[in-house]
């Protein structure tokens, strides 16, 4: 989709801040860095917390969570990409694109609430929980598109997101070698 949307806006010859892809200057720069920043700071804290063993009791996960998370070193680095390319793509289209194609029928508030319900729900996947948990940081991240006026703090702080659930997730379910034996670090 992305690709798509990329190829009309080079074929219409559009401006990339109709999109929101532009940079930032001026307060929206320092503004949005120092927002990232703390978010990072905040993330950060949270794997260092799941990192003690002693930790890890605490930490319940939903069940489906274990099917699809990191458990190698290898699927990791994998998340790692799919956080970056997730943060920017799906950033571009629900915030982005979305926004815009349907800022002149419905409005630039409508507009972007269309566009966090359609992001909700194509997370079905989550469950129940997880689409209005996502609904609720799509509500963030098309706030912080509209007052910084750019799509590139919300494309950071989703793939920090992103990549902060799939760091503690490994260190929950990650797969430790002992000796010839391969076990898995599930909590007790």
């Amino acid at each position: 989709m992305v690709a798509a949307v990329a190829a009309l806006w080079v074929y219409e010859r559009s401006p990339w801040g109709a999109l929101r892809l532009i940079a930032l200057h001026g307060w929206r720069l320092w503004g949005s860095t120092g927002l990232v920043f703390v978010v990072a700071i905040m993330l950060g804290a949270t794997i260092v917390k799941v990192a003690r063993p002693r930790r890890r009791r605490r930490i319940k996960m939903p069940g489906h969570v274990e099917g699809f998370a990191p458990h190698t070193s290898l699927e990791l680095g994998w998340w790692a990409l799919v956080s970056l390319s997730a943060g920017f793509s799906e950033e571009l289209i629900f915030r982005g694109f979305l926004i815009w194609a349907f800022t002149a029928l419905l409005g630039l508030w409508g507009a972007a609430a269309l566009s966090v319900a359609v992001f909700a729900v194509v997370h079905g996947y989550q469950g129940g929980k997880g689409v209005l948990a996502v609904g609720i940081v799509g509500g963030l991240l098309t706030a912080l598109v509209l007052i910084f006026g750019s799509l590139w703090p919300a494309i950071a702080m989703h793939a920090l997101v992103d990549l902060e659930q799939g760091v503690v997730a490994w260190l929950l379910f990650r797969e430790v070698r002992s000796g010839d034996e391969l076990t898995t670090a599930v909590p007790a």
